[in-house]
């Protein structure tokens, strides 16, 4: 195939597409890497995803950002509850265990004033904070 025929396919989704607003090459990265490795989980992985970046648009518009992400015991063990996290770029490093939940701490919680929880998929809840 020449060099210049070597174009994006249709079927790509537009954060893959450089021409495109919704342009984001991280996101396109991870999406081609499991493309590649050909996981059947892509299409929830991108669910997932699109759900991330829904949440975080929200808390920009409102100014509030994610104060910690909540992974149910029942569904997550630690070790997948962090590789959860890092893949949809949040931070995995201070974490509290109680009997049912593994907590994520992404920010201090004595600089916020309220709190509320979105449920981001199953077995993940973030921890909305003000």
């Amino acid at each position: 195939m020449p060099q210049h025929a070597r174009t994006q396919s249709s079927s790509e989704p537009s954060f893959c597409k450089r021409s495109s607003s919704d342009y984001d090459p991280a996101r396109c990265r991870r999406f081609k890497q499991r493309k590649r490795s050909g996981r059947s989980d892509t299409a929830v992985e991108e669910l997932v995803s699109l759900i991330v970046d829904n949440l975080r648009a929200t808390c920009d518009q409102q100014a509030t950002v994610v104060q910690g992400i909540v992974c149910d015991k029942d569904r997550f063990n630690a070790e997948q509850a962090r590789s959860w996290l890092r893949r949809n770029g949040f931070v995995s490093g201070k974490s509290d265990e109680t009997e049912n939940e593994l907590r994520f701490r992404q920010k201090e919680p004595g600089q916020f004033k309220t709190f509320r929880k979105k449920k981001l998929t199953a077995g993940v809840t973030a921890i909305v904070a003000r």
